[in-house]
């Protein structure tokens, strides 16, 4: 289940996401698209623990899909890492 502290952090997240966008634009650095990715799926990642609060029923898929985004941000992260 979501507190406030993972919308706190989501608001980070989100802040985070525009400023690695607006440094895409102005310097045109491939390598931070996936920094950029990783930021939205953490968002999204946060939305679906609320999700749980709100459709118990769906606990097991959204959790799956939790599971699914923080393996994607762990990827993102690791290709910006790796690229040049």
């Amino acid at each position: 289940m979501g507190s406030p502290q993972s919308l706190a952090s989501a608001g980070m997240a989100i802040a985070l996401l525009g400023i690695s966008l607006l440094a895409y634009r102005r310097h045109r650095l491939r390598r931070l698209l996936p920094l950029s990715a990783a930021f939205g799926l953490f968002v999204l990642k946060v939305g679906l623990l609320h999700l749980d609060s709100l459709y118990p029923a769906l606990e097991q898929q959204l959790q799956l899909a939790s599971i699914a985004a923080e393996f994607g941000m762990l990827s993102m992260i690791f290709l910006t890492l790796i690229r040049k």
